[in-house]
């Protein structure tokens, strides 16, 4: 029986974050915002879609 891994954190990368940061956050649920489909979209809407979609943090090295 394969048990369902339980995450603490779910994160999205933004886009001027590399993707390369992923495989070490295995402990976390991550997606990119590629992944996502959101790509080009300002922070403030992000943000938002970010609360809509129960991500817990938004990582990002933008200036807001």
């Amino acid at each position: 029986m394969k048990l369902q891994q339980e995450y603490s954190m779910k994160i999205l990368l933004d886009e001027c974050v590399t993707k390369r940061l992923k495989p070490y956050l295995t402990v976390f649920e991550v997606f990119t915002v590629s992944q996502m489909k959101w790509n080009g979209i300002k922070n403030g809407k992000l943000m938002a879609f970010c609360v809509e979609n129960n991500f817990d943090l938004l990582l990002t090295i933008d200036k807001i």
